[in-house]
């Protein structure tokens, strides 16, 4: 039997729960979205940005504003308070769906300093500042590692890149050995999505797990020197935010 195509899963994520996809709070599931929920979910990207942004000058110094890249963009969360602190913003993101309600969302804010595109090779130039948040845990492993190594060619001199990273879910192990199973089988995923409640059809949401070692070694064996690692406060796993400055 088929097992399930990240790519494909995500695409519908978008189409049917789009802002669900990026924070899987059933308070923002497309049924019940409102002004309200949806200001609230724009503020939490604006928030995440300054803190982050805080963090890496309050590290590594200014942060050249020129060009900014969000991999992993859905709607807009982050990409849309970060064309308000760089003078260019790229978000780059594989669903289609994903990509036009982040063109929407830019269009009602009257934003124009931005470029949606589907993939890295698809960005034209080297940013200032890279960032991705709750992305590489929905792709598996080995295509996550290299697309890590291909966000930190595209750093420019003086660049730093803000990757969040999922080390481990906190799991029982009969949910671990259900959540193989289904990446393995998709027709548990539907047994799985009655089990919990969720639309039959909802597509599986991974989420992978990283070793913290090899990416260190992936960083430094490409040559740089200027690595910070901060562990995240989340109580469902254990990540990291891996900081990457390019001299």
């Amino acid at each position: 039997m088929l097992g399930d195509a990240p790519d494909r899963s995500w695409e519908r994520h978008g189409r049917a729960q789009a802002y669900y996809g990026v924070l899987s709070s059933d308070k923002f599931r497309t049924e019940n979205l409102n002004d309200a929920l949806l200001a609230e979910f724009m503020r939490s990207g604006s928030g995440h940005l300054d803190e982050v942004l805080s963090f890496i000058e309050g590290y590594f110094g200014p942060v050249a504003r020129n060009r900014a890249l969000d991999f992993g963009c859905g709607v807009g969360r982050v990409l849309l308070p970060m064309t308000q602190k760089f003078a260019h913003s790229t978000g780059i993101d594989i669903s289609d769906s994903m990509r036009a309600e982040a063109q929407r969302n830019a269009d009602g804010a009257g934003l124009g300093n931005i470029v949606l595109a589907r993939r890295l090779e698809d960005a034209e130039f080297n940013f200032d500042f890279i960032h991705s948040v709750m992305v590489f845990q929905h792709i598996p492993v080995a295509r996550g590692e290299e697309i890590i190594s291909g966000l930190l060619k595209r750093l420019a001199p003086g660049g730093v890149a803000a990757l969040h990273i999922n080390l481990r879910t906190h799991q029982s192990w009969w949910r671990r050995l259900g959540s193989v199973l289904r990446k393995r089988i998709s027709p548990l995923n539907v047994l799985a999505n009655l089990v919990n409640r969720r639309p039959w059809n909802e597509p599986m949401m991974q989420m992978n797990e990283y070793m913290l070692d090899r990416i260190y070694e992936l960083i430094a064996g490409m040559g740089f020197t200027c690595i910070l690692l901060q562990p995240c406060d989340d109580p469902k796993a254990s990540q990291v935010f891996v900081f990457v400055r390019k001299d």
